[in-house]
Parts: C-alpha cells; structure tokens; sequence
C-alpha cells in the first residue's frame, strides 16, 4: 500500500510545474533499485526540457508575428501618406473636390508622415533602452515643459507687438502661437531623423549589394530602408520650407494677425457706439473696453491661413463698449 501510494505518477503524466516537481521528488525518492518505475528522472527533465522549449517557440513565434503585423500596418500608414502628399501637391486635379482640398489633403499626408517618422525611430533600441530609465523621461519632461513656457512668453510678446494690448485678451492665438515658436525650436532637433534616414539608406545600399553577390543574408526586403529616407527627404524639405516662408520670423506678425481674426475677434458686436460688422476683442473680465479692428479680414482655409499674404494694420482702436438700451416694444 505504502509502495503504490509513493508511485503517484507511474501510470499518471505530469500536466503541470507542480506535478513535474512532485515527479521528480517521487522519483529521487523511490530506491530506483527496485525498478518499479518506467519512467527515470532523466525522463522528467527532458519533458520539461521539451515543454520549456515549446513555451519558448510560441513566445517567439507571437513577437515575429507582433513585429510582421507592425511592420505591415506601418507600410501602409506610409503607403497612404505618400499617396496623400502626392495628391495634395500636384496643381491640376481631375476631380473639383481633390482640387479645391489639395492643401488639405497635404496636410494630412505630412501627419501621417511624421506619424510614420516618429514610429519608426521609436522602434530603435537605443531609444527603446534609454527611455525604460526615469532619469531619461524627467530630462525630457523637463526641457519640454521649459521649451513651452519659453515659446509661450515669446507668442506672448509677439502679439503685444503686433495689437498693442496683453496677450490674455487672445487665448486661443496664443496657444496656436506658441506652437509656432515651438515648432521653430524644436525644427533643429530635426536632423536626427536626417542621420536615421541616413542608417536606413545604408542598410537599403546593403541590400542592393547583396543581390550582386553570392552572399544573401536577406530573408526579405527591407522595405522601409527604401521608404523611410524618402519620407525622411519629403517631411525635412517641406518644415525647412515652412520654417524659412510661411512660418519664418518675418511672415510671423502676418500669421498673428490672421490666427486673432479666425479665432479671438468678434465681428457681431454688442457695442452701440461700435458700427456693425466691425471685429472686436473685448478687453478685461469686465468686456466694457473693446480692441476694434476697421479692417475686415476673412480666412477662407487653411491654405489661406499659409500661403496668403495680408497687411497688418498699423492702428487699432481701442474703445469702451456702451451697451444698447433695452427697448421692450
């Protein structure tokens, strides 16, 4: 009774870690001698051996398949961003919709493009490694907070300047202000996607090489070493452009002005001494002080907001709002 209650797992297989090790206890345990038992200990651990590498196949198997479908959703994020940058360049369209969006159509082809850009880096392992450490995220955290504060100062003064009365009277032109002056910044940091374009046309080179030769060491192309750089190319031209034009220093006060027009200026004024259709910002938390600008400026899109050039006024009146007596016939 004693002996065929120790042998648990002689006709019985282990299913699980805690049953192996009961295994392998009974099996130590047991005077082998007798010869009882049909399976050894060496049978046990080559069982375990198999299943460890079993788990092992499928964990491996599921990170190839993780990293197939991330590479597969990233070529056509760049597929659909090329197709949209191409589109929204070209100046004839067959279609009046394509034409009349086109800019915008841009637009969204250069976020895709940079949605694309800042996946692809991330992938690296260098930046992967650096950002598991705390230290690297409060560095980070604190420069980009200081680079915030720093742009919003500068948006600030940059709207004193150009309406002559304090930024807080234009909220919503100073926060897409202080993303301009963000962008400006930030836009030399840009050339670290140029040296990891760079990496990826060399690797791209490589490849290229090895079907000239013997030597294969390829499985499959490596289709973002060609499309990274292009994108890469494409997103360095088009912000170097933006910076240097339409979001330089000197086309700022324009993109100001226009910014206040499209989101802080009020054309249906509830002032009497204020004519009709005048756009005016009311000043203070009282509003009895009002900023009137005579000039009459309409920003149909965004391609407008861009590439349209606009005179910005040199006088702006600043007048207190008498409110309309109350009539009730």
């Amino acid at each position: 009774m004693y002996e065929n209650k120790e042998l648990e797992f002689k006709f019985k297989k282990p299913s699980s870690k805690d049953e192996y090790l009961a295994a392998l206890y009974e099996e130590i345990s047991v005077n082998e001698k007798s010869n009882i038992s049909a399976s050894t200990l060496k049978t046990y651990v080559y069982e375990i051996l198999e299943r460890q590498k079993k788990e092992d196949r499928k964990r491996k198997k599921e990170s190839e398949q993780k990293d197939f479908n991330l590479s597969w959703s990233l070529g056509i994020l760049a597929f659909i961003a090329l197709l949209l940058i191409f589109n929204g360049s070209r100046e004839n369209h067959d279609f009046n919709w394509l034409q009349q969006n086109s800019f915008t159509i841009k637009i969204w082809g250069i976020l895709l493009a940079t949605l694309y850009i800042g996946v692809s880096i991330e992938k690296f392992s260098i930046f992967r490694n650096l950002w598991k450490f705390g230290f690297t995220k409060l560095v980070a955290s604190i420069a980009v907070s200081g680079l915030v504060v720093f742009s919003t100062g500068k948006a600030a003064g940059s709207i004193n300047s150009v309406f002559g009365v304090d930024a807080s009277a234009f909220p919503f032109t100073l926060t897409f202000t202080s993303s301009l002056f963000f962008f400006h910044y930030v836009l030399p940091f840009l050339a670290l996607v140029g040296i990891v374009a760079i990496l990826f046309a060399f690797n791209a080179i490589g490849y290229i090489k090895s079907k000239f030769s013997d030597g294969r060491s390829y499985e499959l192309p490596p289709v973002h070493s060609f499309v990274f750089p292009i994108l890469a190319t494409i997103l360095l031209v088009v912000f170097w452009g933006w910076s240097k034009n339409d979001l330089s220093e000197e086309a700022l006060p324009s993109k100001i002005y226009k910014l206040a027009h499209m989101l802080d200026f009020n054309s249906k004024n509830q002032c009497a001494n204020v004519r009709g259709g005048v756009p005016v910002v009311y000043l203070g938390p009282s509003q009895s002080t009002v900023l009137a600008d005579v000039k009459v400026t309409n920003v149909e899109d965004l391609k407008s907001f861009f590439e349209r050039e606009i005179d910005v006024p040199h006088k702006f009146y600043r007048l207190s709002c008498e409110l309309p007596e109350y009539q009730s016939k």
